[in-house]
């Protein structure tokens, strides 16, 4: 009887680390399919903010010496901020189940954060 118990639990266990292992492959998988979703509805989003500030970058040729010196340091911050969007969605690709909303929310406030100082800088 205790042998049989013992091969019971034994069995217990390791179809309880193949459930877990199959939940951990079919959230990692759900995670990447929410990623690739939100990936390029961001992508389309950020093109469109880099066009902007393109569309800016062309115009410092025609300024005169300070303000295109302004536009160049505020150029030089939207760059910036461009660059820290990068390093978070690669981040957000990385992430686990649990801090996936978190890093996206980050990602989301970096971007409004970008998206406002562009359209300040048109003003």
């Amino acid at each position: 009887m205790n042998i049989f118990l013992k091969s019971v639990g034994v069995f217990g266990l390791i179809f309880m680390l193949g459930c877990n292992s199959q939940t951990q492959k079919e959230t990692r998988a759900d995670i990447n399919k929410q990623y690739n979703e939100f990936k390029v509805d961001f992508e389309k989003k950020l093109s469109a903010l880099e066009k902007k500030i393109d569309s800016l970058e062309s115009k410092t040729s025609e300024m005169p010496g300070e303000a295109k010196e302004n536009v160049s340091e505020v150029l030089n911050d939207l760059e910036a901020k461009r660059s820290e969007i990068s390093e978070t969605l690669k981040e957000l690709a990385d992430s686990s189940k649990d801090n996936y909303a978190d890093v996206k929310l980050k990602l989301e406030h970096s971007y409004e954060k970008l998206e406002n100082e562009v359209n300040k800088a048109f003003n």
